[in-house]
């Protein structure tokens, strides 16, 4: 059955900078599955699909002007009896009050057969709001068929051009919101007491810009953080594919730097390269740090940082990372994750 069945996930295969929806499409595909990354597709050539995969819901409305397109198409896709599955990456967008992108996720939600969960938390919240839809717990993949080659400590800090003698925290990934800084800003105040330093590469992000005094302010601010918060190590912001291993491997703690969070992917990510993993103690993060006895922190009290630190140093030193690796290894490996994806879909036909 699996070779003749057709899937679309509706997002091309490169709509955003992480590996994600490429990855993930092609492990299913090993799985013997005709598998179409296509936002195009989602809205023009649907119907020779028999499941349609959503991802990020605010994606189906760029280029509207009102939400009513996206329902009513939606509407169309379930009255042909395609089944509609959701992955639940966040209960809401980001940091955003444009009220198309709100409406976006809760027409997307109200509408779909099945969410993908990748934690317990998400997976109960939603059980009791969309009771008729069926809900289900797989994980985020970690990127294993994609870093194969992780480098030592040693050629890392070399690569990169820092400290041997010091220890790194890595905060990787955007920064959205200045309550995210908050956390970097302090982590790097305690890491002083520990001859070590945060790693926050895109903790200010600058570009060219055509309007010149943007570029100017972001080039400005940019400098300024440099300058006033010199226990952050700061670069441009963009961490190629090729370096981030570089980073991961240089550091020897990951922190997630959010108090408003689902999911991430930096959490398995760090999981596989052997790190101790600290983060907030708030949705599918808290509770798979809770499960796996990684350190978290209080988002209501960022002084707590200071213990959480802590924790993770003595973790650290007892081998967490290791054990950490392990469990990525046997619970995200992309061929497994992928296969869980295929067995739903058969259930769902």
């Amino acid at each position: 059955m699996t070779n003749k069945m057709k899937v679309l996930i509706t997002s091309d295969r490169h709509s955003y900078m992480n590996p994600f929806v490429w990855t993930l499409a092609d492990g299913i595909s090993e799985q013997g599955v005709n598998v179409t990354c296509s936002l195009d597709d989602f809205w023009h050539d649907w119907q020779k699909y028999d499941v349609i995969h959503l991802q990020w819901p605010n994606m189906l409305v760029k280029g509207l002007d009102t939400i009513a397109p996206l329902k009513s198409h939606l509407q169309s896709i379930k009255d042909a009896g395609k089944p509609m599955v959701v992955t639940c990456h966040n209960l809401h967008p980001h940091y955003s009050k444009r009220k198309i992108l709100n409406e976006a996720y809760d027409v997307v939600y109200d509408a779909v057969d099945c969410f993908i969960h990748m934690g317990n938390y998400s997976c109960e919240l939603f059980k009791s709001k969309y009771p008729k839809a069926k809900h289900v717990i797989i994980p985020h993949h970690v990127y294993d068929k994609f870093y194969c080659d992780i480098p030592s400590k040693e050629e890392a800090v070399k690569y990169l051009k820092f400290n041997p003698n010091q220890k790194y925290i890595l905060c990787f990934g955007a920064f959205r919101h200045d309550e995210e800084r908050e956390i970097a800003i302090k982590a790097s105040k305690i890491m002083e007491r520990y001859n070590g330093k945060v790693i926050a590469p895109a903790f200010s992000k600058y570009g060219l810009h055509k309007n010149i005094v943007r570029t100017v302010k972001e080039y400005v601010r940019h400098l300024w953080y440099k300058v006033r918060y010199k226990n952050l190590l700061i670069s441009k912001g963009f961490v190629s594919d090729e370096e981030l291993p570089f980073y991961y491997a240089a550091s020897d703690i990951a922190l997630i730097h959010r108090r408003e969070i689902l999911n991430s992917g930096n959490l398995p990510m760090a999981f596989y390269m052997g790190k101790v993993v600290m983060g907030p103690n708030v949705g599918n993060v808290g509770d798979l740090l809770d499960k796996t006895s990684n350190p978290t922190f209080d988002i209501h009290n960022i002084d707590s940082l200071e213990d959480t630190i802590e924790k993770a140093w003595i973790l650290n030193e007892q081998g967490k990372g290791v054990e950490n690796r392990k469990y990525a290894l046997d619970n995200f490996a992309t061929e497994r994750v992928a296969q869980q994806h295929v067995d739903l879909y058969q259930s769902l036909i």
